[in-house]
């Protein structure tokens, strides 16, 4: 027999996600460059401009499409790989001390590593909503 999955009708909120992007590139932790703010907006229409594929980027930076591609990749992995990677870190660690205290205290952990996933998750759906490839 075939092993077959249901097709996915996961579908993400993109006027939330665009608003978490935006919201991530304003709030990185990592200082973005005025460059890669503006590779980031014009690629993905942010910040209500028009999106761009990479050559008119490449034109309107003046730069050669591999150096724009990997400006693209270095933001995007400032502003959201990046982010994500240390709060399922953060939330790892909440999870653990819940593990060891199991009191009240540790169900304030628990409670502070589910917040944190839903940020986690809420810069995922970025990624999702843009087809942004995870190996950025």
């Amino acid at each position: 027999m075939k092993n077959t999955f249901p097709k996915s009708k996961c579908s993400v909120d993109q006027f939330q996600a665009r608003k978490n992007f935006e919201n991530a590139i304003v709030s990185c932790p990592e200082k973005l460059e005025k460059d890669e703010v503006n590779v980031l907006t014009w690629r993905f229409g942010l910040f209500g401009r028009q999106g761009h594929d990479l050559s008119d980027l490449a034109i309107r930076m003046r730069k050669q499409i591999p150096e724009v591609e990997k400006l693209l990749h270095n933001s995007i992995r400032k502003c959201l790989n990046n982010p994500i990677k240390n709060l399922l870190l953060e939330a790892h660690s909440r999870v653990d001390r819940f593990n060891r205290l199991q009191k009240k205290e540790g169900y304030s952990d628990l409670k502070l590593a589910y917040n944190i996933l839903k940020r986690a998750d809420n810069l995922n759906d970025c990624r999702i909503a843009f087809h942004i490839k995870t190996n950025c």
